[in-house]
C-alpha cells in the first residue's frame, strides 16, 4: 500500500522544467490522499505534468491505491488501465511497520521515483504490487515503480507486461527502531 508520500521543491521544479505543465497548484514536501499532486500523462501524444487530486471517488468511499494483479479485471478501473494511465513523481514513500514506527524508501540512487498510476475525471490511484525484498518485512504490499526508461511504455505503448514486473531493491530508512530487551 502507499498511504504518503514526499516530493521535494526541486524535484517539482525539473518535473515542470521537463515537461509541458498544465493544471492548478498542487501539494510538494509530505502528500497525502485528497490533496492534488503532481502526475505525468499522455495527452494526445505529449506527456504533460498536471495537476490531480489523489483517490478516487466510490459509493463506498475513496480509494487510493489499485492491486497491478487485478487492475485489468475490477470493472472500477479496467477501462481505466487501458486508456488513462498516469505516472506518480515522488521523492520517497512512507510505511508504517508492526510497530507502527514510519519507515521511508526511497531509490538507493537518489533518483525520482515513477510509481505507476491510473485515473479519471475525478482524481487517482496509485497501483501496488507484491513488495520486493527491501520492503517485504516492512509491509505486504508496495507501489509499482516504474525505471525512467519504462516511463512511455507505461504512458503510450502495451503495458500489460508491467503490471507484473518487480521494483527495484530500495533504500530504507527509520527514524528509530524498537529494540528488544536483553
Amino acid at each position: 500500500m502507499c498511504g504518503n508520500y514526499y516530493i521535494s521543491k526541486d524535484s517539482v521544479l525539473r518535473i515542470q522544467n521537463a515537461f509541458v505543465y498544465q493544471g492548478l497548484r498542487y501539494a510538494f514536501e509530505d502528500v497525502f490522499p485528497g490533496q492534488r499532486c503532481l502526475v505525468l500523462i499522455n495527452d494526445h501524444g505529449t506527456i504533460v505534468s498536471r495537476s490531480m487530486k489523489w483517490g478516487l471517488s466510490t459509493k463506498s468511499g475513496s480509494l487510493i491505491n489499485a492491486r497491478a494483479e487485478t487492475v485489468c479485471q475490477k470493472p472500477t478501473f479496467s477501462s481505466l488501465v487501458d486508456t488513462q494511465r498516469c505516472i506518480v513523481v515522488a521523492d520517497a514513500y512512507y510505511e508504517w511497520n508492526a510497530a507502527k514506527e514510519k519507515v521511508t524508501f526511497s531509490r538507493k540512487d537518489g533518483k525520482i521515483l515513477w510509481m505507476a498510476g491510473i485515473y479519471n475525471e475525478d482524481g487517482f490511484v496509485i497501483l501496488t504490487t507484491r513488495p520486493n525484498a527491501s520492503v517485504r518485512s516492512v509491509h505486504d504490499r508496495m507501489p509499482l515503480i516504474l525505471e525512467k526508461e519504462e516511463m512511455i511504455q507505461w504512458l503510450c505503448k502495451d503495458y500489460k507486461d508491467l503490471l507484473e514486473k518487480v521494483p527495484t531493491l530500495l533504500e530504507k530508512k527509520q527514524s528509530f527502531e524498537q529494540l528488544g530487551l536483553f
